[in-house]
């Protein structure tokens, strides 16, 4: 559902605002979810308009090309909406949606700032980078590409006359590992700049298990997919454990719970991208 300033639309709700139709077996509802992730697709990109290169490669597979142009048609009109709301329609307005309509404006950073540093700027979304580009004002930028949530190559190309710096040496990893993690990084797609260096004041100790263990105390969890979301939450009811999905993530794995119910009875086709390909609950 979508929700801004007490006004609510389901996505059924959304699809008749925004005239929306169903496409053979794509669904309207659908077209509505699938058209939230193009637009953020394009908020993350530096492209100056929205074109089908913002429509995810799972969805692709499985669009035809007279499905891929309606579904970016109805992207374009829900990214006007974010942008200027009509017709009493007000949708979710996010940082994202803020940080590429800046982007687009070419404005960069106020000008009250006389200097701006970034932490974990390896994080920063194409969106991001171009403002600070844009800007007519100092940039301090920290951050390593090892460390890249996403993909596996310099999210950023920055231009040629930046001035840039390599800090190599450690403070958290011990003097023992250097061989390890250089050895490592040699098979990572981006190339080592300059050798890595540990702390000569401390000594690093691995741990290996082969087996995962629920923590005694409470902690976070990283999961790789909402598979292992699944596993894990499940894995604690049994042992009358509880767990605190963040919110962000919450619809989508509802939605995907919801579809493998349906799925595991056959009285519903999944549209969870998740279940793309499977013609059965066994593959």
């Amino acid at each position: 559902e979508y929700l801004r300033e007490n006004t609510f639309f389901t996505y059924e709700q959304l699809a008749d605002k925004l005239e929306c139709f169903d496409i053979g077996d794509y669904r309207r509802g659908r077209i509505i979810k699938d058209a939230r992730q193009v637009v953020e697709n394009f908020c993350y990109s530096t492209d100056p308009i929205m074109t089908t290169k913002h429509i995810p490669e799972r969805y692709v597979r499985f669009l035809t090309p007279l499905k891929q142009q309606a579904l970016l048609v109805v992207a374009k009109r829900m990214w006007e909406l974010v942008c200027i709301p009509q017709g009493g329609i007000l949708l979710p307005l996010r940082n994202y949606h803020l940080i590429k309509a800046l982007a687009l404006s070419g404005m960069g950073i106020v000008r009250e700032c006389s200097h701006i540093i970034v932490d974990e700027s390896h994080n920063l979304s194409p969106a991001t980078l171009q403002i600070l580009q844009q800007t007519a004002k100092p940039v301090l930028t920290f951050g390593d590409y090892y460390q890249a949530l996403q993909g596996l190559d310099k999210p950023h190309h920055l231009p040629s006359t930046l001035n840039s710096n390599t800090l190599t040496r450690s403070v958290r990893i011990g003097e023992n590992m250097a061989g390890f993690y250089n050895k490592l990084m040699l098979r990572h797609p981006i190339a080592p700049e300059a050798e890595f260096l540990g702390n000569n004041t401390k000594r690093t100790q691995i741990e290996v298990y082969k087996q995962f263990t629920f923590p005694e105390k409470p902690c976070f969890i990283l999961a790789y997919s909402y598979w292992s979301v699944f596993w894990l939450a499940y894995t604690l009811y049994l042992r009358n454990g509880s767990c605190h999905i963040l919110q962000s993530y919450k619809n989508e794995f509802d939605w995907l719970i919801k579809e493998a119910i349906d799925f595991f009875y056959g009285t519903k086709k999944p549209s969870h991208y998740e279940f793309y390909g499977a013609d059965s609950w066994l593959g």
